[in-house]
């Protein structure tokens, strides 16, 4: 094996690349990276392969000690790949930026492994016949539910006595009863097939709130996974042949919280002691973050759209983490005993966090940092603000455009004379726009249209400045595009304090506290409201993933009144009503992320027209099938019952004589209408009226 030994300091090495060199010696393999995707080129061109790198990496200021370049023992040509050992874990990182996924030449792409990717995949725990995970097969689909030809939405529910937990599909077309895909197997005693069960002695209202909280089943974001809390240990249930059947455990004593990444790929479990960081597909622990201080202050955390990058937050002290390698990326700016708030973008690694000081004369700072390849931290962007507090970031969920995307701020006024203010930020183009509005009343909610199908819109709930009523507030329906913000609509005195956009950017629903529901649709131009509900004292409402279906639901978190839920469409109709007892939640399952583009989508919706016939035929034609389903069971259960009735008529008519003795005389039932049937009521259609909206 011919080894090069180079210096950044000194380029003359590669005059003579036949001198024999000392072998490396490495004190730190951290950095070490390995150069793949080199030509295979003969003995006496390696000084030449070697200059081309030199010169390729030289003006990035990347400091290396030594190089060396394996060959083939028969003719002494490369084998394709070096090994390159850098000044500092830094020169590594950078030169792991500077060369990954790049061309050396139309036919040779380099790849950089760093050293600690291999140490991490030797140190990885093999899998053995112990550990707690379920083998799935190739033909076990997650998603399988997507193909249902009608479209139906899946939806979880837990209630009961021993609080059981259902998956139902929800059939607008049956409002009286949902239709269960499956339950969880087995019996409430078989402890290792039931998601979550409560013990016979969790009888008292707070008793059973503690529990239901505790064990407080729910989806994964992606809707691949049902998570669940037990005593010792977090779970995740797969459906398997029609069958929930539990997947992977994650032992963690006396565990309060339980949280998936937003790519299924780790996941969270923490206590009171300890937090640990997971991989999901391997089952193990990455990295343990111990807890101390006062006892209920739990950290935070937060991950960046594609799980490469993790936050931890608690106690005013914030850390980032590239989650590959788990190094530590220190964050600027930060004081002590601050109050910071983060953000990450939904579908870029922009981080938004503010630094609010205790003093009140100080500004609070915000920092908008750019987090790349290699753990690197560009600043984007940086202000300072007087006289706000309580911060809130919200991101617009998609990007309307290739490279547009907004962040609303939420600023509330420390000084009762100011305005609240929203500082609305546009990243994409060559700089950054800031667009602020100044709000005349206390700002509530604010709730960005979270489809992008008809531009970039949001809602803000404020209370109105000089109120007349108590309570009274207001919404205003905004559009911006290219910093120019324009004012669709405002509701005045209004009563609900909460807006909920549908997923689908057409429709909307306000709420207040009291369960009042104001449903609306929302044009590019106008909001109309289309039909008002209520649902006295729901605490929860949620739109399905589709846009279709609203659910309001009262748990018995709140109360142990009139628990139970209700499902109404998006026009505000009520397809669903089920009061139950002992109701803990309802949640929709998650869709995955959309396979086509916002264009795609838009230009579906413009040639939606021409088949709306289309639909509305294949409606009718199962409206009618369900029909004729549900008189042909009808019939048979009329039919049932006569022949029984019959059979009770011939044994009474036989048995006649022998009550007549028993009776000494006495007259007798006979006449009695104990055997009358209930008249059969046809109903026919005299006219169908349709109704826009």
């Amino acid at each position: 094996m011919s080894m090069v030994e180079s210096s950044a300091a000194d380029s003359r090495q590669f005059e003579n690349p036949d001198k024999p060199t000392p072998e490396i010696d490495v004190q730190d393999m951290r950095n070490c990276f390995v150069l793949d995707g080199l030509p295979c080129v003969p003995a006496d061109k390696a000084a030449s392969l070697l200059q081309v790198i030199c010169n390729r990496i030289k003006p990035s200021g990347i400091l290396m000690k030594s190089f060396e370049m394996p060959t083939d023992a028969s003719d002494g040509g490369t084998c394709g790949y070096m090994f390159v050992e850098c000044v500092s874990r830094e020169d590594c990182d950078k030169a792991f930026s500077l060369l990954h996924d790049t061309h050396l030449d139309a036919a040779h792409k380099l790849k950089v492994s760093l050293w600690g990717d291999f140490e991490s995949s030797k140190n990885v725990k093999e899998l053995t016949k112990t550990d707690k995970r379920l083998e799935l097969e190739e033909s076990d689909d997650p998603y399988e539910f997507l193909r249902d030809k009608t479209g139906r939405e899946q939806f979880l529910v837990k209630y009961g006595a021993s609080y059981r937990v259902h998956i139902f599909w929800h059939d607008p077309h049956m409002s009286t009863k949902q239709i269960p895909i499956t339950l969880p197997a087995g019996s409430p005693v078989d402890e290792d097939k039931v998601i979550a069960t409560a013990p016979p002695e969790w009888t008292l209202l707070d008793r059973l709130r503690k529990r239901v909280q505790k064990d407080y089943p729910k989806w994964s974001p992606l809707g691949t996974y049902v998570s669940a809390i037990e005593e010792h240990c977090a779970s995740i249930w797969f459906l398997k042949n029609n069958v929930w059947c539990r997947a992977v455990d994650f032992d963690h004593p006396k565990i309060l919280h339980f949280e998936i990444g937003p790519m299924e790929k780790h996941a969270i479990t923490i206590s009171q002691s300890e937090c640990r960081l997971w991989d999901i597909s391997l089952c193990k622990v990455i990295k343990v973050f111990p807890l101390r201080g006062s006892e209920g202050n739990l950290p935070e955390f937060g991950w960046n759209y594609n799980e490469t990058f993790l936050l931890y937050h608690r106690q005013g002290k914030i850390n980032l983490y590239e989650i590959s390698s788990m190094e530590k990326v220190p964050l600027p700016n930060l004081e002590k005993d601050a109050k910071v708030v983060f953000s990450w973008a939904p579908e870029s690694s922009i981080l938004f966090y503010s630094v609010e000081p205790n003093k009140v004369e100080r500004p609070v700072r915000i920092y908008a940092h750019l987090v790349g390849t290699g753990a690197s931290l560009t600043e984007i962007s940086t202000r300072s603000v007087y006289g706000v507090t309580n911060i809130e970031m919200n991101w617009q969920s998609k990007e309307t455009k290739a490279d547009r995307i907004y962040c609303a701020i939420i600023m509330r006024a420390t000084n009762s004379q100011r305005k609240d203010k929203i500082d609305l930020y546009r990243f994409g183009g060559k700089e950054i726009g800031i667009d602020q509005i100044e709000v005349p009343g206390n700002i509530i909610s604010l709730e960005w249209d979270k489809s992008g199908l008809f531009g970039s819109r949001f809602c803000v709930c404020s209370t109105m400045k000089k109120n007349t009523r108590r309570g009274t507030n207001r919404f205003d329906f905004y559009h911006v595009q290219l910093g120019n913000l324009r004012l669709i609509k405002s509701l005045e005195e209004q009563a609900s304090n909460v807006l909920f956009w549908s997923p689908n950017g057409t429709h909307a629903v306000a709420k207040n506290d009291a369960g009042t529901l104001e449903f609306y649709r929302i044009d590019t131009d106008n909001v109309t409201q289309l039909l008002l509900q209520e649902h006295y004292n729901c605490t929860h409402a949620a739109w399905d993933p589709s846009g279709r279906y609203f659910v309001t639901s009262i748990p018995i978190h709140s109360t142990e009144i009139d628990t139970g839920y209700r499902i109404y469409n998006f026009l505000g109709q009520l397809l669903h009503h089920a009061e139950i007892e002992k109701f803990s939640h309802i949640q929709w399952r998650p869709r995955p992320h959309e396979f086509l583009a916002i264009k795609e989508q838009q230009d579906i919706l413009k040639n939606l027209d021409t088949r709306i016939r289309e639909f509305k035929d294949h409606e009718e034609r199962r409206r009618m099938r369900d029909q004729e389903h549900a008189q042909k069971a009808l019939d048979e259960l009329i039919t049932r019952h006569r022949n029984v009735m019959n059979e009770i008529r011939k044994d009474h008519a036989v048995d006649t004589v022998t009550r007549s003795k028993l009776r000494e005389g006495l007259p007798t039932l006979e006449n009695l209408s104990i055997f009358d049937e209930v008249p059969k009521v046809k109903e026919t259609i005299l006219d169908v009226k349709e109704t826009v909206y």
